[in-house]
C-alpha cells in the first residue's frame, strides 16, 4: 500500500520476486484461528523510490499465495472525482482470498509492482470469477495507469498477499467487530463488511454466527464517501450491522443521499464516538480493524487503548 492511492507500492522486478520468493511465507490452512484474526500491525515503506528498500524485502514475512494469474479488465466506472472502481476477471481458478487482503499487481511494460485491496467479498470471485479493486488517483506510475491507460479489456498480472483480514471459519466463536476506515482505507474494510452480510444471508461461512457489526467511514467531503450504497445494503435492516459516515470538511455536508436519520456525523471520528461504538459490543470478543493514513491509524488506535482494548483487539496496516 502507498497512501496517495489504495495500493501497497511494491519497488521491484518481476526478477526479484524470483530470487526472494523462497523468503515468502505461505498460507497455513490448518489454523482456523490465523484465518479468523490476523494479529500482525505493520508498518510500510516510505513513498519515495530512493529513501526506501525493496518492498518485498520489507514485507518478507507476509503472506503471499504460490498462483500468479492474469486478469482482464471487464468494467471501469468513476466512483468519485479521484477514485476508479474496476471489476477484474481472474483467469485462473486457484486464485482465492481472504476480506482484507491485497493483491500484487504487475502491469504491462511497467517495471514497478503496485499492490490494491480487494473491496469485493470473497463470495464475489467464487461466484462469477471477478474481483473489484478501487483506485484513487495520484501520479505515481502504476496508479496513474489505472486512470489515464486502463480500459476495459485491458490485462495485468496479479498475485494475492497480506496478514490483515478476518475469515471466520464454521465452529469459531462469534465475534463482535469494529472496522474503522479513513478515505480509500475503506476497501479492506468493505471486503469484509460485505463477508459478513453474505454470512447472515447464508450465503457463505458453513454456519459461523457473526456477532455484532459496525462500519465506521470517514472522508473530507461527501463526494469522496464512496460505496455508500453497497454499505447501506449490506445491512439489509439488521440490528447487528450498522453504519456511521463522517464528513469532517465543509463540502458536501448537505448530501441527501447520506443524511439519512443519525448516520452521517460532520465530525471526525473522535473517543466519544469510538465510546458508544465500543459500549454496544461484547468487549471481551471485541476485535477492531483500522486503514487509512498513518496519523488516522496512530489516532484511533490511542483512542480504542483508552478505552481499554489490548493491543490483540487492534488491527491494521500502517503506511508511512
Amino acid at each position: 500500500f502507498w497512501w496517495g492511492g489504495p495500493g501497497r507500492i511494491m519497488f521491484c522486478s518481476r526478477s526479484v520476486i524470483a530470487s526472494l520468493s523462497s523468503r515468502i511465507k505461505h498460507l497455513n490452512n490448518n489454523s482456523s484461528v490465523w484465518r479468523m484474526i490476523s494479529i500482525t500491525n505493520s508498518v510500510q515503506s516510505p513513498e519515495k523510490t530512493d529513501e526506501k528498500k525493496e518492498h518485498l524485502e520489507l514485507t518478507n514475512n507476509s503472506t503471499r499465495h504460490d498462483v500468479v494469474s492474469w486478469v482482464s479488465v471487464r468494467n471501469i466506472s468513476q466512483l468519485s472525482p479521484t477514485v476508479k472502481s474496476l471489476t477484474i476477471q481472474v483467469e485462473n481458478p486457484e486464485v482465492t482470498f481472504y476480506p482484507g487482503q491485497w493483491v500484487d499487481v504487475m502491469l504491462p511494460g511497467i517495471d514497478i509492482i503496485s499492490g490494491y485491496s480487494m473491496c469485493s467479498s470473497p463470495l464475489q470471485l467464487t461466484n462469477t470469477g471477478t474481483l473489484d479493486l478501487a483506485v484513487k488517483y495520484s501520479d505515481y506510475l502504476p496508479t496513474a495507469w489505472f486512470h489515464e491507460k486502463c480500459e476495459v479489456g485491458s490485462k495485468f498480472e496479479v498475485r494475492v498477499g497480506g496478514d490483515f483480514y478476518h475469515q471466520p471459519q464454521a465452529g469459531d466463536t462469534s465475534t463482535d467487530l469494529l472496522l474503522i476506515a479513513g478515505g480509500v482505507g475503506v476497501n479492506p474494510l468493505l471486503s469484509m463488511f460485505l463477508h459478513i452480510s453474505d454470512i447472515h444471508r447464508g450465503l457463505t461461512g458453513g454456519g459461523y454466527l457473526p456477532g455484532r457489526t459496525a462500519l465506521l467511514f470517514s472522508c473530507r467531503t461527501a463526494a469522496e464517501l464512496i460505496f455508500k450504497e453497497d454499505i447501506v445494503s449490506a445491512c439489509d435492516g439488521r440490528t447487528d450491522m450498522q453504519y456511521e459516515f463522517h464528513v469532517t470538511g465543509d463540502a458536501g455536508v448537505g448530501d441527501s443521499q447520506i443524511t439519512d436519520g443519525n448516520n452521517l456525523k460532520c465530525s471526525r471520528i473522535g473517543l466519544e464516538c469510538l465510546r458508544s461504538h465500543v459500549e454496544t459490543m461484547d468487549k471481551q470478543r471485541l476485535h477492531c480493524y483500522v486503514c487509512g493514513p498513518p496519523q488516522f491509524i496512530d489516532t484511533i488506535e490511542q483512542h480504542l487503548t483508552d478505552l481499554g482494548l489490548d493491543k490483540h483487539q487492534i488491527h491494521y496496516e500502517k503506511w508511512s
